[in-house]
């Protein structure tokens, strides 16, 4: 019963516009053509939702080991993502030309410059402080500061967890 109230109450009225406002803002789309598009595909959503949906959940509570059942529906949960993608994404007819091999090339090139500046730049800042960079045995850490603060806390945490 629950199954039914929350695939024929929450998901047209709570899941699906979620799901097209965030696609709709995303895209710079005006909140009255989301709701169009909302309303627009509407029935066939829920269709689609349903036909996934509800056998998966009998599945699920009906034959499905308890200890299986997250893993299920994620597993469900995945092919329906591709589903609602395939069905409201990218192949809904307005999809962008692909870029050719020379823009691609441009991008690669834009990208590796930008990233190998600060990290050649960062390289260069820490390479004479890592130079002398000073060696700590096990010992001297041990009797840092720092693990002598670690070692108080440890006995309190401890003594607050068993009382």
């Amino acid at each position: 019963m629950l199954m039914c109230v929350h695939a024929s109450c929450s998901h047209p009225f709570c899941y699906f516009p979620v799901f097209y406002g965030m696609k709709g803002y995303v895209e710079g789309r005006s909140p009255a053509s989301i709701y169009e598009k909302y309303r627009a595909d509407l029935w066939e959503n829920c269709k689609a939702l349903w036909t996934i949906w509800v056998p998966a959940q009998l599945v699920n509570f009906s034959v499905v080991p308890r200890h299986l059942r997250i893993p299920f529906v994620a597993g469900v949960s995945f092919a329906w993502t591709v589903i609602i993608s395939v069905m409201r994404g990218a192949l809904d007819g307005t999809k962008a030309a692909a870029p050719t091999t020379a823009q691609l090339e441009e991008a690669v090139t834009h990208v590796a410059a930008a990233v190998a500046e600060p990290v050649a730049s960062a390289a260069a800042a820490a390479a004479p402080a890592a130079s002398h960079a000073p060696v700590i045995s096990a010992g001297q850490v041990q009797a840092s500061a720092g693990a002598s603060g670690l070692k108080a806390l440890v006995p309190h945490a401890h003594a607050e967890a068993t009382s």
